[in-house]
């Protein structure tokens, strides 16, 4: 069973690949339909980055803020950032450009690849505005 307000892992296949997606739960409103997701803009990501070992490429997720988006989409740290809506990113750096882009291009939402425990998936973020 899942909790209300928590988090699954929905599998799907998207070119070519199998990958998961972390997908939010909300609780139903008092008419019985799915509560709507919150719309509000967050004031911060909450994203903290190192850079990765010679083993790596991406950029290490090192303090995430509780308060901040990237908690509530299931990121965590030690997680590795290797794309940021389709754009492979090498560093703490270029992760930072990529979002910097989607936010100034007035986006609400970016999808991040992310390598974790020798696995891939895909986690959607808002984005502040």
């Amino acid at each position: 069973m899942v909790p209300l307000n928590g988090v699954v892992q929905l599998s799907l296949w998207r070119s070519g690949k199998e990958m998961t997606v972390a997908v939010p739960i909300s609780p139903l409103d008092a008419t019985g339909k799915a509560g709507a997701p919150t719309m509000r803009a967050p004031r911060a990501l909450g994203l903290h980055f190192s850079d990765t070992d010679e083993t790596h490429h991406g950029a290490r997720l090192v303090t995430i803020d509780p308060t901040g988006t990237a908690a509530d989409s299931g990121l965590m740290k030690g997680d590795v950032i290797l794309q940021v809506q389709r754009t492979t990113v090498g560093s703490p750096d270029q992760a930072m450009q990529a979002i910097q882009k989607r936010v100034d291009a007035k986006q609400k939402f970016t999808a991040l690849l992310v390598e974790r425990d020798g696995k891939t998936s895909w986690f959607p973020i808002a984005l502040p505005n």
